[in-house]
C-alpha cells in the first residue's frame, strides 16, 4: 500500500501531482476516471477541496476525511474514522467502513453496502442510503433523503430521521421566541430597578446594548430556520 504523508489539503493541483508521481490510471473524465488505489493517507486530517474530476478511491485508508465543495468522487472499499461531505454533490460510497459519516449541506450523495456507526445529516437533501449497517443517527433539518433496506444495529432510524419537521419546528418557532420574551421581560424589570438612581445609568446602557445584540442573534436564528422550513415542499425523509 502506498502512503501519502505530506500536506493536508488535496486540491486540483496536488491531485495532478499525486497522479503523475504514482502513475495512477485514468485521465479524470467520466469514461476514464482517475483510480487512486491501495493508498494510505497518513495524517490526522485530509481535505479534498473543490475537486471536479472523476476520481475513484479504491482500497484506501483515511483518518479524518473532509470532502469539501467537490463532486464526481467515488469511494470503494475504503476505511476512515470520519468522512464529512460539505457542500458536495454527486459522490458515491460503497463497501466501506466508517465510525462517523456526516453530510453537511450536501445533495445527491449515494452511500450503499457500507458499515456506519453514526450517520449525521445536517441541512442535506436528496441523498440515498441503502443496504448499510447503521448503529446510530442524528438529523438536523434534513429532508427528502431516501433510506432503503438498511440494517439497524441500534436505535430506530425511522424514528430519528422522521422527527423533522414537527419537533424541530416547535423548537424553532416556539422555544427561541419564548426565550427572547423571557429575556426581554427580565431586562425591563432590571432596568426599572436600576434607573432608580442615575449612578447606574452606564449599567443600563450596557444592558441595552446587550439586549439588542441578543435580539439580533435570536432574529437571525428564527429567520434562518423559518425560511428553511418554508422551503421544504419536497417532503420528509422516506424509508423503503
Amino acid at each position: 500500500m502506498y502512503s501519502l504523508i505530506g500536506g493536508k489539503v488535496l486540491s486540483r493541483r496536488k491531485l495532478s501531482q499525486l497522479v503523475i508521481q504514482n502513475d495512477f490510471l485514468g485521465n479524470g473524465t467520466e469514461k476514464n476516471p482517475f483510480v487512486i488505489e491501495n493508498y494510505l493517507f497518513e495524517f490526522e486530517f485530509l481535505k479534498l477541496r473543490k475537486l471536479k474530476r472523476f476520481i475513484i478511491f479504491k482500497n484506501c485508508k483515511f483518518r479524518y476525511l473532509n470532502v469539501y465543495h467537490s463532486k464526481n468522487l467515488k469511494f470503494n472499499n475504503c476505511e476512515s474514522e470520519t468522512i464529512v461531505f460539505s457542500n458536495s454533490t454527486g459522490c458515491k460510497v460503497s463497501h466501506s467502513t466508517f465510525n462517523l459519516v456526516r453530510l453537511r449541506r450536501s445533495t445527491n450523495i449515494i452511500i450503499q453496502d457500507s458499515r456506519i456507526r453514526t450517520l449525521h445529516l445536517i441541512y442535506s437533501r436528496f441523498n440515498t442510503i441503502s443496504r448499510c449497517a447503521i448503529s446510530n443517527g442524528i438529523n438536523q433539518f434534513s429532508a427528502a433523503n431516501i433510506f432503503k433496506e438498511n440494517i439497524e444495529k441500534g436505535r430506530d432510524l425511522k424514528l430519528i430521521f422522521q422527527m423533522f419537521p414537527q419537533r424541530k419546528l416547535h423548537k424553532s418557532i416556539i422555544f427561541y421566541p419564548s426565550m427572547f420574551i423571557i429575556i426581554l421581560i427580565s431586562a425591563m424589570i432590571f432596568i426599572a430597578i436600576l434607573t432608580a438612581s442615575l449612578e447606574f445609568f452606564p449599567k443600563v446602557l450596557s444592558l441595552g446594548f446587550s439586549l439588542f445584540f441578543i435580539a439580533c442573534i435570536t432574529y437571525v436564528i428564527i429567520n434562518n430556520h423559518y425560511h428553511y422550513i418554508k422551503s421544504l415542499k419536497i417532503g420528509k425523509n422516506k424509508f423503503k
